[in-house]
């Protein structure tokens, strides 16, 4: 789920949203399908990172999701 910011009231239900520029989606939602971000104060919904695992004298991570990528050729 995203975070997004509300730009402009179109009509009584309807608002237009800020979306990232490469979404391929209309930026104005009825009313019915938003809802307003509530934080959890619940310790267990936030978990701490993992502590890397030691294999063969190298730590290593988990990976949880890729953000950027880029092929990078030497030719």
């Amino acid at each position: 789920m995203a975070l997004f910011k509300v730009l402009e009231r179109k009509r009584s239900r309807a608002h237009k949203l800020e979306i990232w520029p490469w979404g391929k989606i209309h930026p104005v939602f009825d009313v019915s399908l938003l809802e307003l971000y509530r934080s959890s104060n619940r310790p267990a919904r936030e978990q701490p990172p993992r502590d890397p695992d030691d294999i063969e004298g190298d730590l290593e991570w988990e990976i949880e999701r890729i953000v950027k990528n880029k092929i990078i050729s030497d030719m």
